[in-house]
């Protein structure tokens, strides 16, 4: 039985860089219930096909001009029906291997921006190394199941399963435990990672001080209200003999809920068979561009076309007939060996000038914690967001020096919309007059950024501590004030008995 005609459909959204290698991509997967199209550069997501809603996503970001694909929708569906077609066919032909199923190899879960409690941040479930695509994450507070949260499509890694993270836009406060549980095929049972508000605070002294401002600000708005009271029965006292009664009042708070689209994709059986797309490339030569256009199923690369080699090679028995059958069709092979120059050539200054000559500046945040192991009494993170491109490096300076023992890096992780970031930590013992600083250095930055650590309390610290005690002492002096006014015209009243 011959495979129909693969379509190729290939999205080439490309930039040139001399240093770096770039890497265009276009993922199209389905199975007998579910589908995907996703349109990706370096491990971003550019474009993809919602069929609920039935129209592209475009999760961009806001550094560069808005990108769009004109029918790309309708060529999805297209798509679609082709990838449903040969998964028929291929499944004949691929019938003596068992279907392959692997657990992720790592779920991992943390916060998009340096955690301040009340402040609107998100939580991040990074899910790799499984196969086949989807999964499906599920989120809960508390013990309690939450909506609201995204899932971005699968995307392909360099060695063959899939990446995917999903994303929940919460409000950290101290004392409540989140969790992300990720469902896969290849897992007997579902696997959670937890993130507890309280354990993961930034810096210990941050606690004390928004402690203080909240008591203050209530004390005061008591002492506020208790002054009032004073005063206006103090008033009544000039004015009647009356008795006097009070009213109390119970308010009930009440918690707005934004429920949000939660998206979740069925594991029923994963995307089995797909097509990818690719035009790698490191320079705007056009010997320096590859197009490699590749049919997958259950994770084995059945045939595939590269530009380098001008045809297509078979890498399975089904792949090679597959191959004969398309290298003996003229106008196939034209068409293949004419879209690198027609369709990356083309692309390759509009998308370099549009995504990867730009940049965003990385933040840095700098706090202590508990040393990780005995050896030294302190510890150091130096907390870099909000990058892009991916590559930086992080580094400490002892009085201008470079320190290269006791330092210890995340890799730079993907915060899901195309922002990064990462930690180091410095493990160190404090000395007299010493200065440490930590120095970044990124694509966006003309010279390092060099921070400099200051153990002394945060200005956002001191700010909570005036607040508070401002507040507790305004309420103080109201309530006083009410209460000494109250007794004297209480003092000065007679009562005068009727008959």
């Amino acid at each position: 039985m011959k495979m129909k005609e693969l379509l190729l459909f290939l999205s080439c959204v490309l930039c040139v860089s001399a240093d770096a290698l770039h890497s265009d991509i276009e993922i199209t997967g389905c199975s007998d219930s579910d589908g995907e199209e996703m349109y990706g550069l370096d491990g971003e997501e550019v474009a993809y096909a919602d069929f609920n809603k039935k129209e592209m996503i475009y999760p961009q970001p806001p550094f560069i001009v808005p990108i769009n694909y004109p029918g790309a929708y309708e060529q999805a569906v297209a798509n679609q029906q082709v990838c449903r077609q040969n998964l028929k066919t291929v499944r004949v032909g691929m019938k003596d291997f068992p279907p392959k199923h692997i657990a992720p190899s790592a779920v991992m879960i943390y916060t998009r921006d340096e955690v301040e409690f009340g402040e609107k941040n998100t939580l991040i479930c990074h899910v790799t190394g499984f196969y086949p695509a989807p999964v499906n994450v599920s989120w809960t507070k508390n013990g309690q199941k939450v909506t609201g949260s995204s899932i971005n499509t699968p995307y392909l890694n360099k060695d063959g399963p899939f990446t995917q993270i999903s994303r929940l836009q919460f409000t950290p406060q101290l004392g409540d435990v989140y969790s992300c549980t990720v469902q896969h095929l290849a897992l007997t049972q579902p696997e959670t990672r937890l993130y507890d508000v309280q354990a993961s605070g930034q810096s210990d002294p941050g606690v004390g001080p928004a402690a203080f401002c909240g008591v203050g600000l209530t004390v005061g708005l008591l002492g506020v209200a208790a002054g009032t009271f004073f005063l206006i029965k103090g008033n009544e006292c000039m004015q009647s003999g009356v008795s006097l009664s009070g009213e109390l009042r119970n308010m009930a708070s009440s918690f707005l809920c934004l429920s949000l689209l939660f998206i979740s994709l069925s594991t029923a059986d994963g995307f089995m068979n797909y097509m990818v797309s690719r035009c790698v490339f490191n320079s705007t030569e056009l010997k320096d561009i590859q197009l490699i256009a590749s049919y997958y199923y259950n994770m084995m690369e059945v045939v595939r076309f590269d530009s380098n080699v001008g045809e297509y090679v078979g890498y399975t028995d089904f792949g090679v007939k597959q191959a004969k059958y398309f290298n003996n069709n003229p106008g196939e092979l034209a068409a293949m060996r004419a879209e690198k120059e027609r369709y990356c050539v083309h692309n390759i200054g509009n998308w370099n000038s549009n995504i990867l000559s730009k940049s965003a500046p990385p933040t840095v945040k700098l706090h202590s914690t508990t040393p990780l192991s005995s050896q030294h009494p302190a510890m150091l993170v130096c907390s870099v967001y909000d990058f892009f491109p991916s590559e930086i490096k992080v580094s400490w300076l002892r009085d201008g020096k470079e320190i290269t023992s006791d330092v210890t890096s995340t890799e730079e992780m993907a915060d899901g919309d195309w922002y990064y970031q990462t930690h180091s930590h410095l493990e160190y013992t404090p000395r007299s007059g010493e200065k440490l600083s930590c120095k970044v250095e990124h694509a966006s930055l003309k010279e390092p950024l060099i921070t400099d650590w200051d153990p002394s309390m945060p200005e956002s610290e001191r700010n909570k501590l005036a607040i508070g005690a401002s507040g507790l002492i305004l309420g103080l002096i109201l309530s006083l004030a009410g209460f000494i006014y109250y007794k004297r015209k209480a003092r000065g009243r007679i009562l005068v008995p009727t008959n």
